[in-house]
């Protein structure tokens, strides 16, 4: 039968390519999440699926409900977060519909199926749409009723296969949502001249034609699109080499339609006197120099009642004359939108300034897998280009990472992506990669039809230096010096100086800011240098002269913060300050490194390591503090017998101890102890007494340990330092645990009642844990999960692993409390995993208690079940492990 009905008709874009990037698993998963999605949003919409491809040919009752449709399916699928986006086309004309027989369905057909004149016409509009378009037919809009949303006219279009001309509508949400529709091979946009369809003027512009695909930015494109139709002046900021023409030409050339009186390219580069700029903007507009009237008059009477988009590329360099011809062209032609592209912005009133950041880049987990590397388009343009140049290159398994390599360390700097990339015709991409450190050298030869700044990376950062003033180039050449960032205060303790005021750096450091030579963080609070940048800078310091005192007062400063740090890191700010520590890490390992050459750096380089002992436990990283600690201790003229050293010396016996080398801990704990007792320092004595002590018990000899143990506890009641005496009765108590004796709960109660006054979280935590081994092992479970329970949101609090793994043992022991056999298998498989993964190995006292929990278990399962658990437990991300112990603290009643 024929009749009129709404034909909706959907399409995914670039879905092919989108599968690529994904690999078969996920795309499949991602497909059926759309799928899922644009079938319940059916139910809603009353609609009726007829068939399917990569979209859905839909039938409506209404285009009222069609609408309400696409919109939410827009909407929703915004939210995937994987850049899925379709376009639709709606049209209402006679359809033929065929119901089929339930024989017929068996063989493979379509319940219903639909054909006709208006299947094609509404094929073809959807074929035009671009991503998120939802475009309609005459006789749609025709039959839409009153709607909220806003329908704009394309025009009239001519459609590959249908006879007569269409006008086409888009609907959306506002004015900002709508986008041009660009003629084609399959369609071209019409008007009536003397009662006959032609093609439609082609509007006038002078953009260049691209040589190569546009890669990636489709986000930024989109939220440009919607900027730009609300401002007359988007500036497009970010440092040399970024992207900003290319984004620049790139939004021109998608938004020409709206500009029907013409879309002009200005190139400012090549232009070095600022009286030139209005005449460089007439010559691209077309606008000739009149003797009579300054030129800036004559473009504004040529521009007052024309809708026209103005491009001025590489305005950084002539900023106040761009924003005088800015303003003035602004205020004088009220149809007139420009879009600028300059390191820093023009400060025009109504300027809406758009930071242009780098191509996203692979994250730093390696193995590098190619298909999850090509992804990202940092990644995809390096690819495109080198095939541009050797057809033979391809991504794969082997070059992978190198190609990660080389997009993280170019900062997915678009121009300094594309010149490694050249460099493929004759080195490997793993020689690019290992060659960057002297990226000035190997990066050259770009296009040689480029502007000479574009040709070579040091042209375009020498560029960008070169309109810096003194001062300015004083505190970037500085600011080298740091690694991994840095806060406002740091630099003003480290760049102020030989003749650079310290009142005078925030300032400065806004002005880099602004200039886009020195990016701010998310947090608003550090600031970091591009890695480009960051070498150029380096060598520029060198020059300077003053890169020695700059490297000495930055090792000042990280000592002085890491001393202010020791005390925090015990109780309740020691997560605050594990967290600050982790940011300024690659600023600690480069003051430790700066110790080898500084004048004071044998103290200095004791200091560091002493002061920031604590750090290394709760940020999972002890085997780095020993290993600098080591170094640090046996650096040439660090040998004297100072406080400075029996701190390093007690960090040493401690760090070592954690990783399992008993001997050396004793070894480090010995030295240090002469040292404490020459130097009559009492607290230290205990320290390193407490620590030996449980090295020596690891190593079999219990009457030295509990004689240690014993004179620790000694010391500190004599000397009332409840801290020191926590630690020691805790230890005290663990030991005689271990033997059985009835002494060892209250001894461990007592040590947490000290903690808990003192607010020492970890040490509640490593304390609350011990206490409730002790209760587990005497049948007083229901307690235990109480202090496993407050363990595990501290040592989650302050991110301290070593603790959790602590607790993760115990918590195995609980679970064989209640006989819950399988799960004690995954909590000791988490365990040993994050244990390899750390380089952390089990002390063989805590060995002795937790084989005997984890034999029960495998023997109530049996070997096969008991495997099948542990292989569970180690396969489960460590954090998710410990999430699930936590539920099922919180949740489960002991048993």
């Amino acid at each position: 039968m024929s009749e009129c009905q709404c034909l909706v008709l959907t399409d995914l874009v670039d879905s092919t390519a989108l599968s690529v990037r994904l690999g078969d698993s996920a795309s499949a998963r991602l497909w059926e999440a759309h799928d899922r999605i644009a079938r319940d949003l059916l139910r809603t919409w009353r609609g009726r699926e007829i068939d399917k491809s990569d979209g859905f040919l839909l039938l409506f009752a209404s285009v009222t409900d069609a609408v309400g449709y696409l919109l939410d399916y827009h909407r929703a699928l915004n939210r995937l977060g994987e850049m899925v986006e379709a376009r639709a086309g709606v049209h209402v004309g006679p359809l033929i519909l065929r119901e089929n027989s339930p024989g017929d369905i068996s063989l493979g057909a379509k319940p219903l199926e639909v054909d006709g004149l208006a299947k094609a016409t509404a094929a073809r509009i959807m074929s035009i749409a671009g991503a998120r378009q939802t475009l309609l037919s005459l006789d749609a809009r025709a039959a839409l009723s009153a709607s909220p949303h806003r329908v704009r006219s394309h025009g009239h279009w001519m459609l590959k296969g249908v006879a007569e001309p269409i006008e086409l509508f888009e609907i959306g949400d506002d004015e900002s949502s709508f986008r041009p529709l660009v003629d084609g091979e399959k369609a071209w946009r019409v008007v009536q001249r003397e009662g006959r369809w032609q093609p439609a003027r082609e509007i006038a512009h002078n953009l260049p034609q691209p040589v190569n695909s546009f890669v990636g930015r489709r986000l930024e494109m989109r939220e440009l699109r919607t900027r730009l139709g609300s401002t007359r002046l988007l500036t497009l900021a970010g440092p040399g080499g970024i992207g900003k023409t290319r984004l620049a030409r790139q939004l021109a050339a998608d938004v020409l339609h709206d500009h029907p009186d013409g879309v002009w390219y200005v190139e400012l580069a090549q232009v070095g006197d600022e009286r030139l700029v209005p005449q460089a903007v007439a010559s691209a507009v077309g606008v000739k120099e009149d003797a009579e009237r300054p030129v800036a008059h004559g473009l504004v009477e040529h521009l007052r009642s024309r809708r026209v988009l103005i491009v001025l590329d590489n305005c950084e360099h002539l900023l106040p004359a761009c924003a005088e011809l800015v303003s003035t062209l602004l205020q004088s032609a009220g149809r007139l939108r420009i879009v600028a592209t300059s390191r820093e912005p023009l400060r025009v009133a109504g300027e809406v300034t758009y930071p242009v950041q780098s191509l996203a880049l692979p994250e730093g987990r390696e193995p590098f897998i190619a298909a999850e590397v090509a992804r990202y388009e940092a990644t995809r343009l390096f690819v495109e280009r080198a095939v541009a140049v050797l057809p033979s290159f391809e991504l794969t398994e082997h070059n992978a990472g190198a190609v990660a390599t080389i997009c993280r360390r170019l900062d997915g700097i678009p121009l300094a992506i594309e010149l490694a990339a050249a460099r493929v015709r004759a080195l490997s991409a793993e020689a690019i990669s290992e060659r960057l450190n002297d990226r000035f050298r190997i990066l050259v030869g770009g296009d040689r039809t480029a502007l000479p700044r574009q040709q070579t990376l040091r042209a375009l950062v020498d560029w960008s230096y070169e309109l810096l003033v003194a001062d300015e180039r004083h505190l970037l050449n500085r600011l080298s010096v740091f690694a991994g960032g840095w806060t406002l205060e740091a630099a003003e303790s480290v760049a102020a100086g030989d003749g650079l005021a310290q009142a005078d750096v925030l300032d400065l450091l806004a002005r880099l800011v602004e200039k886009s030579l020195v990016q701010l963080e998310a947090s608003g609070e550090r600031y970091r240098l591009l890695e480009t940048v960051q070498y150029y800078a380096r060598e520029r310091l060198v020059e300077s002269g003053v890169a020695d005192g700059v490297g000495e007062r930055h090792l000042a400063y990280f000592v002085a913060l890491g001393e202010r740090a020791h005390a925090e890191l015990y109780g309740e700010e020691q997560g605050r300050w594990v967290a600050r520590l982790d940011l300024e890490r690659e600023n600690l390992l480069l003051a430790h490194a700066g110790c080898d050459r500084a004048t004071e750096g044998p103290a200095l380089g004791l200091r560091l390591v002493g002061a920031i002992q604590n750090y290394w436990s709760p940020a999972g990283l002890i085997k780095l503090g020993y290993r600098l600690t080591v170094e640090a201790l046996a650096r040439p003229g660090a040998g004297e017998a100072t406080a400075a050293r029996m701190l390093a010396l007690y960090a040493a016996c401690q760090l070592a101890f954690f990783m399992g080398r008993f001997e050396a801990s004793v070894g480090h704990g010995h030295e240090g102890l002469s040292v404490a007792r020459a130097l009559d320092h009492p607290k230290r004595v205990a320290d390193l007494l407490l620590v030996m002590a449980y090295a020596l018990d690891a190593l079999g000899d219990r009457p030295t340990t509990l004689a240690y143990i014993e004179e620790s506890v000694e010391i500190a009641r004599r000397i009332g330092d409840l801290g020191r005496l926590s630690f020691a009765l805790n230890a005290l108590g663990g030991l005689l645990d271990d033997e059985g004796s009835d002494r060892a709960v209250p001894l461990l109660e007592e040590s947490l009642e000290l903690v808990r006054a003192l607010g020492d979280g970890e040490s509640v935590a490593i304390t609350a844990q011990n206490l409730a081994r002790a209760l587990i092992r005497r049948g007083a479970v229901g307690r235990a999960r109480e202090l496993l329970l407050e363990a595990v949101q501290i040592a989650k609090g302050i991110g301290s692993r070593p603790t959790l793994l602590y607790v993760v043992d115990t918590c195995t022991g609980l679970a064989v409390a209640g006989a819950e056999w399988e799960l004690a298998a995954r909590m000791h498989a988490l365990g040993e995993g994050q244990r390899e993964y750390l380089a952390l190995p089990r002390i063989p006292g805590d060995a002795a208690v937790v084989s005997p929990w984890v034999e029960r278990a495998r023997a109530e399962l049996g070997v096969e079940a008991f495997e099948a658990a542990s292989t569970e437990g180690r396969t489960v991300p460590f954090d998710f492990g410990i999430d699930e112990l936590w539920r099922w603290l919180a949740g489960t009643e002991p048993r």
